[in-house]
């Protein structure tokens, strides 16, 4: 397999964990009755502070699996042909028997 051939593999599972995480955790949501006392806080680089209350476990789970799909997707693949051919040329050849 080819370098490219692995990053399109390995961008298709993150894309597929993180929309697992994104339905079970919807699942669990929907599955768990709601808490009053359930809360969290996340703080973000910055000083910024997210505070949520009354939720369950299932919107952390689908948060971060929305997290793992963009960040997937945020960067596009490159592909360096030069580089590929340079080391293809500079090989030496094998002269069939």
């Amino acid at each position: 397999m080819d370098l490219l051939q692995l990053r399109v593999i390995e961008r298709v599972l993150a894309v597929v964990v993180g929309g697992m995480s994104v339905y079970l955790g919807y699942r669990l949501f929907i599955k768990l009755p709601e808490q009053m006392d359930s809360s969290g806080k996340v703080v973000l680089p910055g000083g910024i502070s997210v505070f949520v209350s009354r939720i369950g476990p299932g919107v952390f789970f689908s948060l971060f699996g929305a997290a793992v799909v963009v960040v997937s997707l945020q960067q596009g693949l490159e592909l360096n042909l030069a580089n590929k051919l340079a080391s293809l040329r500079s090989r030496p050849r094998r002269l069939p028997i």
